[in-house]
């Protein structure tokens, strides 16, 4: 997409600090996470541009001033609404969600989506804000498992038929002496 005129542009270039006191000799590049580029542009859209700058077919015409000379004048061949345009395909693209690359004088971001689109209309043209969010694409397959060096986690091994433990009857004081006894013969209180 083209614009008119861009009337102010915003990189913005961030970084993820920590809160809290990092360890001496720790690496600090390791509390450090770069965020994603963000990009907002201000741009002008005008339905009477002086330049063809969507491909609509302009030519330069002579027209006569009524002065009894011409000048000559961009001429489009059909009307149009540029501002109209211009935002329903901004919308479009956010909706979708379409990855766009931002170029402009200073800069070029690939992978960016649109994440905000506000229009200011004035009278037959517009300023249109566009902040963009740059996305970083990822692929993953699925790869074999290494197998380990020295073999891991020992299978259970039978021990045979086992007797169960016949449980002993004790009356309530009797478990009430085992207990203060193993309180004090542990070192308890």
């Amino acid at each position: 997409m083209h614009f008119d005129a861009v009337i102010g542009e915003t990189v913005t270039l961030a970084a993820d600090t920590p809160e809290h006191p990092v360890e001496k000799g720790a690496n600090i590049a390791d509390h450090v996470k770069p965020e994603l580029t963000r990009v907002r542009l201000d741009v002008f859209v005008s339905n009477s541009p002086v330049e063809d700058v969507a491909g609509r077919g302009a030519s330069v015409q002579p027209t006569p001033t009524g002065l009894g000379n011409e000048v000559n004048v961009l001429r489009f061949p059909q009307l149009f609404d540029a501002v109209k345009d211009t935002v329903r395909d901004l919308e479009k693209l956010k909706d979708e969600g379409t990855l766009v690359d931002v170029v402009t004088h200073a800069r070029y971001v690939a992978s960016m989506a649109i994440q905000r689109v506000e229009s200011r209309p004035k009278g037959d043209s517009a300023e249109i804000t566009i902040e963009f969010k740059q996305l970083i694409i990822v692929s993953t397959k699925t790869v074999q498992a290494p197998k380990p060096k020295e073999p891991r986690g020992q299978t259970m091994q039978s021990k045979g038929a086992q007797q169960p433990q016949p449980k002993r009857k004790i009356s309530f004081a009797a478990a009430g002496l085992d207990a203060l006894t193993a309180y004090f013969s542990g070192g308890g209180a």
